[in-house]
């Protein structure tokens, strides 16, 4: 009965709902009722989702990429470029391997005009070495942008854009 429940969206959307409204701390329930939403169209009721559920863990990395990823894939507003850089800030912690959302953010970094502070993002993404062969999801992530892989090499690749004729990092 469980697979016949996952099959039915309506009903799989009904269940995420309430064990969000029981425990809004829940990354997974957050994240895949987000999914959800935004399969269905309802950008909004996603954005509302991650917003309470980090509201509820502020601390959460997790949440913080996916609140990030989902502004990149509905972008709107360029005024919205102040929040999606928090989130990739609170994406990665002091240490950690979430290499995907430092490059994000070295990458809004340098769009935004900060070319500093990303240079110095991909110099420290650049230095450490992805742990166990884990693929960076580079194309993926050029995909979501809207750009495409320009050099790709063992440890790092440039990344361009069609709105701006410089390579990144």
């Amino acid at each position: 009965e469980l697979a016949d429940v996952l099959r039915d969206s309506e009903r799989v959307k009904l269940a995420l709902g309430s064990a969000f409204d029981r425990n809004p701390r829940n990354q997974f329930v957050a994240k895949r009722l987000a999914l959800i939403l935004e399969d269905q169209g309802e950008y909004s009721g996603a954005l509302d989702i991650l917003r309470r559920a980090l509201d509820a863990y502020p601390g959460s990395t997790h949440l913080h990429y996916s609140m990030a990823l989902l502004m990149l894939r509905h972008w709107q507003r360029e005024d919205q470029r102040e929040e999606l850089i928090h989130h990739l800030r609170r994406a990665s912690a002091p240490g950690d391997d979430n290499r995907d959302a430092q490059i994000l953010l070295g990458r809004e970094l340098y769009l935004f005009g900060d070319d500093a502070s990303a240079r110095s993002i991909f110099d420290a993404v650049g230095s450490k070495h992805a742990r166990g062969g884990r693929s960076l999801r580079l194309w993926e992530l050029a995909d979501e942008a809207n750009g495409y892989v320009k050099r790709l090499e063992p440890s790092f690749a440039f990344v361009t854009w069609d709105s701006t004729a410089k390579w990144v990092y």
